[in-house]
């Protein structure tokens, strides 16, 4: 076990050195389509194709894509649905757009690395854990702000401009970068409009696998994904002696 616990990027390094042990060789390679033709699965990526009779998918979450006019031009520049980009910064200033376990997440990991963050929330309930609000409310460099709605975004410069409805008055102050805490969704866009009807009846046939953040909702924490690999893996071992 893990004591101070591990994160998923750890764990991950960790299975990594297990698979070379094994002589397991990962593929990596981006899936553009998922298909199950009735006796096997293709797996199409820009270098080819690849075929099995079980599938696995861990593929995670996505952002829950928002509109704000302005966003279009920051996104990629000074606007972020994702933390990674930003956690190498220091001493910035970072708006946050959410109220969940993300927003308050990453605002502690930007605030732990020198930054200045605020956090929007559009309306007046939090829906972090009880322990990440504690953390967020003691930190000097983290400013939380309720009934804030973003109206606009206007990209110039080094610094962005954004305009806010905050508690019935517009107001506009300037950030270095925007962040969009704004929900997270399955991460199964690849799936053929053919395949996804197919989903349940290929699970409970035990030939499709969902383990992990891609089907366990809010539940996102390493030490499940885990669990659900390692059922995964047996039922799969099981599914393959049946056959032979």
């Amino acid at each position: 076990g893990f004591a101070e616990g591990i994160t998923g990027p750890r764990l991950a390094a960790l299975l990594r050195k297990h698979l070379a042990r094994a002589g397991v060789e990962p593929v990596q390679e981006a899936v553009e389509s998922l298909e199950y033709d009735g006796a096997a699965f293709h797996f199409r990526t820009a270098a080819g194709e690849h075929t099995g009779r079980i599938a696995v998918l861990a593929t995670g979450t996505r952002p829950r894509e928002v509109s704000f006019p302005g966003l279009d031009a920051a996104l990629g520049v000074r606007a972020f649905y994702e933390v990674h980009p930003l956690l190498p910064l220091g001493g910035k200033r970072v708006s946050i757009v959410g109220a969940g376990d993300a927003a308050f997440d990453y605002a502690l990991n930007l605030a732990r690395r020198g930054n200045r963050v605020t956090i929007h929330n559009r309306g007046g309930r939090r829906s972090c854990l009880p322990l990440l609000w504690e953390r967020a409310a003691a930190n000097e460099d983290i400013e939380y702000r309720e009934d804030s709605t973003l109206l606009n975004i206007e990209t110039g410069g080094e610094c962005l401009s954004l305009s806010w409805r905050d508690e019935e008055r517009d107001v506009r102050e300037s950030c270095d970068y925007l962040l969009l805490a704004t929900g997270r969704e399955a991460n199964l866009g690849f799936l053929s409009g053919s395949m996804r009807p197919r989903v349940r009846d290929l699970q409970a046939a035990g030939l499709l696998h969902l383990i992990g953040d891609v089907q366990n909702g809010p539940f996102r924490q390493a030490a499940i994904a885990a669990g659900d690999g390692i059922r995964a893996a047996m039922m799969v071992s099981r599914k393959l002696d049946e056959s032979k």
